[in-house]
């Protein structure tokens, strides 16, 4: 067919205009010009069929398999990529592409000037942006022939040490075809995947002491004595408790009452008269017995000498009057009196008779999720949430924004979740976002979504009630590329036509020549400082957060982000060449610090903002920065005592411990990154000392045990300055990468097994 269109179109090219036919009753006329119209239409629509029926062929016939070869070799790791085609047809088109995410770039010595070849396999092998990969063919690439297996050899940066670590969904691509994911990489089950059988596949380097653990060494490393019982009632352990376990009354009755003695505490009294399946009531109704008062004033200990803490509470369950006490030092200590009843309540109708005496030890008690990398839907946080107030955690940092997505409705600002949250097959960057960490091609991956207002109004909600404080992250000016990319979609969307609205927050410099690249291999990821746009962007963005939050929970601190800026980045910005010889950076937030001020808001982010910034040059009334970097073998150990000696109140983000993207074991087919820890099991988060950072030096991530005097000599151990105890705050845990379509997320059981200290 589309060669006969063919030689019609040669017979009609050129043709002068006299009309074919001629019908004065019909008054229409077709020259040779509208022939060559429609025949064009015919041979592209015959065209793009077939180009897709050539993506669906290669889609649904080549079976991919992807090998790790040899870790041990110096340099980048050698593995094997082997396509097959199991079909009957045979692919000699050149007309395809086949699109891959690795976390480890493929042929680093030599794709960055535009591509490398793999072997001899005419075929070469381009970066495009984060972990993106391009696989297409040369001229002399012979084709697919039915059954043909080719193999691809290849070098990768670093190491790779577990399956779990090979993103999936691939996917064949043309431009005027829909792309399509390939079969047999779609899904997580990585059976496609070679076996993790060798040392040269699960080591890092000769010098790796990990090997995976048999069943005998996981027995061994559980050394601890069977109490024959748990030997707290209540997790996580009050500071002060004093059940019988041979005594206890039973509140599963049905006539129990929740006895509200302050009318400021109602809203606990309610939500734990639900939990308890009980009804709240007012004093004038107390029954005779069998009921729970819930009240605010003060907190005596086991000595009935009084607590002065905030979120202090004494919990009393009297099996005799069958009267159960709970008195709060505030509304956050009767909230928590009621969750530690609740947690006897959950495991039995018959709880036991005595008391708890507890109180926070840490101010800052932090779960942080990442949703901008791998995203989850508004349910999966609201049962996290749920969990953290079981065990008495008070802050959620929820990370809404990074290189991979942005998931918070701007209604004034629609590009932001219209491209930003969305990830499709789009080299245009209208529609969407490239695919990143193994989304496939089409919207329906774990790469699309965002919270609306009235989703995140229900998250705020929900926290709010078990006294939680939501703190949201745009992280920024490095790790924006959802939020760079959307702003130049909408400044190519409007400027023929409203060039105010065009560039009104626009994040970059049109005319910036800087060519960088971060950490995980994005380019143009970083919002130009030197660009005013910039800051009414900013600015936009906090009052519409503030507007968001008011009525439910206010917003208290305005968290930037702030880490990981990559060298180079807008060093070729001509607005910013013209600012002089600046630390760009640190005008940015210093910025950004006078937006929040004038908010009435406080400061937050992490390390990287904070470390080098006199805390005097920032407007805002307090700073809080999070330290992450604690890999003591690369000098990181003492930057929480620096940040806290310089007055920021410090929360600990410790990598080593608290990265629960990380495996638990190491094992090739437990998921998770490495690149801070090779493992974070349950005893290693309960072991973390938050008194003393440096008693926390345990292994290197290759099972080295670290000598501490070495690593103070080598990088110093600064101490905490007696006065500034007290600005080490508290701990953020939690899920805080991405490094495949689903690993952030563990079970919700796994993760407060971790936490829950």
């Amino acid at each position: 067919m589309q060669t006969m269109i063919s030689h019609l179109m040669a017979y009609f090219d050129g043709r002068h205009q006299a009309p074919l036919r001629n019908t004065d009753s019909l008054n229409y006329s077709i020259t040779s010009y509208d022939i060559m119209a429609a025949l064009r239409k015919a041979k592209a629509r015959l065209l793009v069929s077939a180009d897709q029926e050539l993506i669906d062929y290669l889609a649904n016939n080549i079976a991919a398999e992807f090998h790790v070869l040899d870790n041990l070799v110096s340099g980048p790791f050698q593995g094997l990529i082997v396509l097959t085609n199991t079909g009957t047809l045979n692919i000699t088109s050149l007309d395809w592409a086949l699109y891959l995410c690795s976390q480890k770039i493929l042929e680093p010595d030599y794709i960055w000037d535009g591509g490398a070849p793999l072997g001899n396999t005419n075929l070469t092998v381009y970066h495009l942006n984060g972990n993106l990969h391009r696989i297409e063919p040369n001229g002399d690439f012979t084709g697919f022939r039915a059954g043909q297996r080719l193999e691809i050899y290849f070098h990768a940066s670093g190491d790779q040490v577990e399956a779990t670590e090979t993103l999936p969904n691939w996917y064949f691509a043309y431009p005027d075809a829909e792309s399509r994911a390939l079969t047999s990489t779609s899904g997580e089950e990585l059976s496609w995947v070679g076996p993790f059988d060798t040392e040269q596949q699960w080591k890092r380097d000769p010098d790796d002491l990990y090997d995976p653990y048999t069943g005998p060494v996981r027995l061994a490393l559980q050394d601890y004595d069977d109490l024959g019982f748990a030997p707290s009632f209540v997790i996580p352990t009050p500071v002060e408790e004093g059940f019988y376990p041979d005594g206890f009354i039973n509140v599963g009755t049905g006539d129990w009452m929740v006895v509200v003695k302050d009318p400021s505490i109602r809203s606990e009294a309610q939500f734990l008269a639900a939990q308890l399946d009980m009804v709240a009531i007012d004093p004038e109704h107390t029954p005779s017995s069998r009921y729970v008062t819930v009240d605010v004033g003060t907190v005596l200990n086991g000595t009935y000498q009084p607590v002065n803490v905030p979120g202090a509470y004494r919990l009393e369950v009297n099996g005799t009057a069958e009267v159960i006490s709970i008195v709060g030092i505030d509304p956050d200590g009767v909230f928590y009196g009621g969750q530690s009843l609740y947690s006897l309540f959950e495991k039995s109708e018959e709880i036991p008779c005595g008391y708890a005496v507890d109180y926070p030890r840490l101010e800052y008690r932090g779960l942080q999720l990442d949703v901008s990398r791998n995203f989850h839907i508004k349910e999966d946080v609201i049962r996290h949430v749920d969990v953290m107030g079981l065990y008495k955690m008070n802050k959620l940092h929820l990370h809404l924004t990074d290189d991979e997505g942005w998931r918070l409705e701007i209604p004034a600002i629609p590009e932001l979740t219209e491209v930003g949250a969305r990830r499709c097959h789009d080299l245009s960057g209208d529609l969407c976002l490239l695919p990143q960490h193994g989304s496939a091609p089409g919207l329906s991956n774990d790469g699309t979504g965002y919270y609306t207002t009235d989703d995140y109004r229900e998250i705020l909600r929900f926290a709010a009630d078990r006294h939680i404080e939501v703190i949201p992250e745009f992280d920024m000016p490095g790790h924006a590329s959802a939020a760079i990319q959307s702003m130049e979609a909408r400044y190519r969307k409007y400027i023929d036509t409203n060039e105010t609205k065009a560039t009104e927050f626009l994040l970059t410099d049109l005319d910036d020549a800087s060519s960088y690249m971060s950490g995980q291999y994005f380019r143009n990821n970083s919002i130009n400082p030197c660009v005013d746009s910039t800051y009414n962007f900013i600015r936009h963005l906090v009052k519409e957060v503030k507007k968001i939050h008011a009525d439910i929970q206010p917003l208290k601190t305005f968290n930037f982000g702030g880490d990981e800026v990559p060298g180079g980045a807008w060093s070729g910005s001509p607005l910013c060449q013209a600012m002089g010889d600046i630390n760009l950076k640190d005008y940015f937030i210093q910025n950004v610090a006078l937006i929040a001020h004038d908010e009435g808001l406080d400061l937050s982010g992490w390390e990287d903002a904070f470390m080098w910034l006199n805390i005097s040059t920032l407007p805002t009334t307090t700073n809080y920065a999070y330290h992450w970097y604690n890999i003591f073998e690369w000098g990181g150990g003492q930057g929480a005592y620096r940040l806290a000696n310089n007055g920021y109140k410090t929360i600990l983000s410790s990598a080593t411990h608290y990265y629960f993207d990380h495996p638990y074991e190491p094992d090739p087919y437990d998921r998770g990154l490495y690149w801070a820890t090779r493992l974070a099991s349950s005893r290693k988060v309960f072991n973390f000392m938050p008194d003393d950072m440096y008693e926390n030096m345990g292994v290197d991530g290759y099972g080295h045990p670290l000598d501490k005097d070495h690593i103070c000599q080598t990088y110093g151990c600064m101490p905490l300055e007696p006065d500034k105890v007290d600005n080490i705050i508290g701990k953020d845990t939690g899920y805080v990468n991405g490094g495949g379509t689903g690993c952030c997320f563990y079970p919700v059981s796994d993760l407060f097994c971790r936490i829950s200290k």
